[in-house]
């Protein structure tokens, strides 16, 4: 059984709900592990960084988010980069990079056509669920 933890832009919060529904139907998955978006609200997820960062409280929250989602990565087997469109924001950028250095295998939803070192550090592309429980396997 393998682990999983789907890091992705908040901008992509539906489609991470869905894909991580999709995963926790596949026998071969024990967990899959999720950044914590709840709280954001749909106008919070839509507005840019450098917006959002206007706000204390969210200023506030991010330390512990980060630090939150990168003890998830420490734990998990595989690391899902969830890049629509090939975007991959700062603290998914971040987040690959703490998976790398802690050997995790990388996937990720699409090659990044922007950024080569990012590219290099991405194992496999799988664009469907059930294609990464098949890799799991």
């Amino acid at each position: 059984m393998k682990s999983v933890v789907i890091c992705c832009s908040q901008r992509f919060k539906a489609e991470m709900q869905e894909w991580r529904e999709a995963l926790e139907h596949q026998h071969d998955i024990s967990i899959v592990l999720i950044p914590d978006f709840r709280w954001h609200s749909k106008k919070c997820i839509r507005s840019p960084e450098h917006r959002r960062l206007k706000s204390r409280s969210y200023r506030r929250a991010i330390p512990g988010l980060v630090r939150g989602h990168l003890d998830k990565i420490r734990k998990v087997d595989v690391v899902f980069i969830l890049n629509i469109n090939g975007y991959m924001g700062t603290n998914t950028t971040l987040e690959l990079g703490a998976a790398h250095i802690l050997g995790k295998l990388i996937c990720a939803y699409e090659h990044d056509k922007e950024e080569p070192c990012r590219e290099i550090l991405i194992d496999k592309i799988v664009k469907t669920p059930s294609a990464l429980a098949r890799l799991l396997r």
